[in-house]
């Protein structure tokens, strides 16, 4: 006991002095010395583990990074001390169970953070140690790019309900580059899942919680793998390679695609009524209903069915009602009731009534400094009409009474008020362009044909009627002008004042006027797109800037996207598998067992220029889906040094 106690004495002396300065940087990674009990033991019943080291170490964010399997209730207590890793299991343990515990790339030492390498620890408390494994790699279903930090797990059972009530048998956690493995596996048929855990609890119990699943069953096994050893004849020179045989564990190549489901919790997030004029509604998730608006008065002072005006978008999730009856915007407050549709405890959408009392906010009283400028102006002008203008004043009512002939000035014409419009419309047109126009309140009539449009034929203006303007499907304020454009021509629209009335009957238009060219021809470029391996299925192709915004969606038809008209620059391409036809990538939903519809990544730039024409051959299945995306739109990761 005096010998270890000087032992540690010495040590922490040493420890003390510190690292010299200078000498070159320590490189080298921590080697582990012995565990207890040891790698792999048998019929081991504790459940603290204890890992030596060589030097003094650390287990970097091991609440994130160590896994243990079976998957734990209470989650294990990883310590450092000194050259020793302690993990303590808070769990009872299970008998004849095979543990694992997965530290990943966690375990550093202690200065230089120098990786010890991916490691993991196994033992049973039975007779038997289950050893075989599996990996693969998690990816985003929608941008196939890797998913980190994600579960996954195994089930025995082959019922759906597993998933849904049990915690999984055993489970891996995603590293930055998505790719998990799940080791200390039976050889028997598993399920493969992917859960993104919001409750640790290990089973998809939350609508909420992002998932992936595999179609068919895997059956874990072991091969025998060659693997090349350099021998070195000394440290620049290599004597020879041998190849041999180490066991590998299979399937190493499964791939996950991970995805939210099209769930959201729905309820009444905001009622506010931010002007006189308007009611707002905002709720927490999109809609397939609106909700209904009753007022609650006398049924003899009930307004009329359409004394609100809706201001929709296509998800029902942020509604404007503007107020037409001119007695309710003057009311300080409204009540009202609203029915709508309400996800309950259990997930499902069920009727819900609401009282809402929404009081109109008072507008914002003349500052004190303007309303004392306005009361000396005041002063100002009764002092000038007692002062030296009084004997011009009364000279000029003795000229009115004796001047008959004298003309009276009529009285001051109002000026006419107008609502506002503002025009969404560059001044160089896209051939492809389709500028809207935003007014200040919702329209109530548009009188004949107000609108008019021009284009420049030599120096004249010459009108034409091949244009569309229409009122938006959702929004009662928005106004969408559709035409085909020529290209280099010059055009003018103009707008006839008083032809489009507000809901508020007083006020009308005044007049609009806007001129604006469309671009060139030979300003654009053009990219055509012949695509093999769509196996009959209907695809379009998305074309994507470098933070993968979507610019253009192109239908495939015949193998080919042909995208025209495209301004130079760098692109990207990204095509899906449209499954329900409906030109937009949908998620899937375990329920139905329907996965999400297959995305695929050119996996290169593509460079236009203007007035230019690329062609590109695109085999979607060429390259693994892992390996698609460009390396451009993979999210940057930090690499980390192995033994």
């Amino acid at each position: 006991m005096l010998a270890s106690g000087l032992a540690v004495s010495l040590y922490m002396g040493c420890a003390s002095i510190g690292m010299p300065q200078g000498g070159p940087k320590d490189e080298t990674p921590p080697v582990m010395l012995g565990s207890k009990p040891e790698a792999n033991a048998r019929n081991w019943d504790k459940k603290k583990i204890e890992l030596y080291f060589d030097e003094l170490v650390n287990v970097q964010k091991a609440s994130e990074n160590v896994v243990v399997s079976p998957p734990q209730k209470k989650p294990p207590t990883v310590s450092n001390i000194m050259r020793k890793i302690v993990v303590e299991l808070q769990d009872s343990l299970q008998a004849d169970q095979t543990y694992t515990i997965d530290f990943g790339d966690a375990i550093v030492d202690y200065n230089e953070a120098n990786p010890f390498g991916r490691y993991v620890f196994a033992f049973s408390t039975g007779d038997s140690l289950d050893s075989l494994g599996i990996s693969g790699t998690v990816i985003n279903a929608a941008t196939l790019a890797p998913e980190k930090g994600i579960i996954v797990g195994v089930h025995a059972d082959m019922g759906d309900s597993a998933f849904y009530n049990e915690p999984f048998l055993r489970i891996g956690k995603t590293n930055e580059k998505g790719r998990f493995y799940i080791h200390n596996l039976k050889p028997i048929a598993y399920k493969v899942y992917a859960l993104g855990d919001q409750n640790r609890d290990y089973r998809f119990d939350q609508k909420g919680e992002g998932l992936a699943f595999m179609d068919s069953v895997v059956v874990p096994w072991m091969d025998f793998c060659p693997v090349n050893d350099t021998i070195w004849r000394d440290s620049l020179t290599i004597d020879s390679i041998v190849v041999r045989q180490e066991p590998c564990y299979k399937p190493d190549d499964l791939i996950l695609r991970y995805y939210n489901e099209d769930f959201g919790r729905q309820y009444l997030v905001k009622a506010e009524r931010p002007e006189r004029n308007k009611i707002g509604l905002t709720f927490g998730f999109k809609a397939d209903s609106l909700p209904r608006l009753t007022l609650l008065t006398a049924d003899s002072l009930r307004p009329a069915d359409d004394w609100l005006v809706l201001e929709d978008n296509p998800t029902h999730d942020t509604l404007t009602y503007w107020i037409k009856d001119s007695v309710f915007i003057k009311t300080d407050t409204l009540h009202l009731q609203l029915d709508y549709l309400k996800t309950d405890s259990a997930d499902r959408l069920v009727a819900a009534c609401d009282t809402l009392h929404l009081i109109a906010k008072k507008e914002k009283a003349a500052s004190s400094k303007s309303t004392r400028k306005n009361e000396r102006d005041s002063r100002d002008k009764k002092n000038n009409r007692k002062g030296g203008d009084e004997p011009a004043v009364q000279a000029s009512r003795q000229d009115t009474i004796f001047k008959t002939d004298t003309i009276v000035p009529p009285p001051p014409v109002k000026p006419v008020k107008h609502f506002n419009m503002e025009a969404k419309m560059p001044a160089t047109m896209e051939v492809f362009g389709a500028p809207y126009f935003v007014w200040e309140h919702p329209i109530a009539e548009i009188q004949g044909q107000p609108w008019h449009l021009f284009f420049k034929k030599d120096t004249s203006w010459v009108e034409t009627r091949e244009f569309d303007l229409t009122r938006d499907d959702y929004n009662p304020r928005i106004q969408h002008l559709y035409a085909d454009w020529d290209y280099e021509v010059e055009y003018k629209l103009a707008l006839d004042s008083g032809t489009v009335r507000s809901i508020y009957d007083s006020l009308t238009n005044n007049t609009y006027t806007k001129t604006f060219k469309v671009r060139a021809e030979k300003e654009y470029s053009r990219l055509m797109v012949e695509i093999a391996g769509l196996d009959g299925h209907s695809a379009f192709v998305e074309v994507l800037d470098k933070s993968e915004k979507v610019l253009r969606r192109e239908d495939v038809v015949g193998g080919i996207a042909d995208c025209l008209n495209m301004k130079p620059g760098e692109y990207y391409l990204r095509l899906i598998l449209d499954e329900d036809e409906d030109f937009q990538w949908t998620t899937g939903c375990f329920e139905t067992k329907r996965q999400p519809e297959q995305v695929f990544y050119l996996n290169k730039k593509i460079s236009l220029r203007a007035n230019w024409e690329v062609n590109e051959n695109w085999n979607i299945r060429e390259l693994p889906i892992e390996a698609q995306k460009p390396e451009e739109l993979q999210p940057k990761t930090t690499e980390k040094k192995g033994r």
